[in-house]
């Protein structure tokens, strides 16, 4: 049983820690920013190259010849000197280059000078013209491209990645950040690591490699051609009519689930290994898929 005195010390210990919970609580965060606003002239062959970092990517589709940038730099931190400090310390570059036109952001820090302190974020709004090539680098953000009829390519890390109503080829390299494409006409090639894709609405054919991911895809009916190579993952393909498709499959340590009136001509199917060659249209759409470790569902 607890004396008096210890029931007394432990009272005033917990009066003494829910003040400095309730001092921590009323600590507002300071936040500061500037934006920068750019127009730059852009002509045929042109590619436009991103180079991001803990930056959030938005890039639309504009009806004129001109790249329409706007960045803006956000620092957060309980001291608003130090935000306003490390918000100093944020640069941009823009640069011209003849075939590629470059923008990026950047920390510069004097001699001595120490790295931020603060919750630091840039965020990129663009719009380019029709046919301008984008390639995008981006670490710690995000990416969203809407609206855009040109190629495109993108290397990411810890990025969440959103593409709507893209025409033209894509590659998509990303690390850590889950991929969702839709309304897509074109080839769309991905390599992942660690990175959830889900792919909708397309009309082109779907490549790709994949670790370590939970791959769905539906709405694929006109699409040419589906080629995914994937290591521990789970894949998802839903479609209303399978009469289209031919499948090549090699499963291994993976599970099949079909509906029941898909039959496929398997040949082999044990615990180790599943493989089948199904052609059901002479001129129909190539499903193929290697997976090793795993799931395949093939879903109405």
């Amino acid at each position: 049983m607890l004396r008096p005195l210890h029931i007394k010390v432990f009272s005033i210990l917990f009066l003494l820690l829910s003040g400095l919970s309730i001092v921590r609580a009323q600590v507002k965060v300071q936040v500061v920013s500037k934006t920068i606003m750019e127009t730059m002239l852009w002509e045929a062959g042109q590619t436009l190259q991103i180079n991001a970092e803990k930056a959030d990517v938005y890039c639309t589709s504009s009806a004129s010849n001109s790249i329409e940038i706007e960045i803006s730099f956000i620092a957060k931190h309980e001291n608003r000197e130090i935000a306003e400090t490390d918000l100093r310390k944020m640069k941009w570059l823009s640069e011209d280059l003849g075939k590629k036109i470059i923008l990026r952001n950047y920390i510069e820090l004097a001699r001595d000078e120490s790295k931020p302190e603060s919750d630091i974020k840039s965020i990129y709004k663009i719009k380019i013209p029709q046919n301008c090539p984008l390639l995008i680098q981006n670490y710690f953000g995000k990416i969203k491209i809407e609206n855009i009829s040109s190629k495109l390519n993108i290397e990411s890390e810890f990025s969440i990645i959103d593409l709507t109503g893209i025409k033209g080829n894509i590659y998509v390299k990303t690390t850590f950040g889950d991929l969702v494409a839709t309304q897509i006409e074109g080839g769309l090639k991905v390599k992942s690591n660690r990175s959830d894709i889900n792919i909708s609405d397309l009309t082109g054919s779907i490549d790709i490699n994949a670790s370590v991911a939970e791959i769905i895809l539906s709405d694929i009916d006109n699409g040419n051609a589906v080629k995914i190579v994937a290591d521990k993952s789970k894949i998802e393909i839903k479609s209303k009519v399978y009469d289209r498709f031919n499948f090549i499959l090699d499963l291994k340590k993976a599970d099949l689930n079909t509906p029941k009136d898909l039959m496929l001509d398997l040949l082999r199917n044990d615990k180790d290994e599943i493989k089948s060659n199904t052609v059901k249209n002479s001129e129909g759409v190539l499903i193929d898929i290697y997976l090793n470790t795993g799931s395949l569902s093939i879903l109405r």
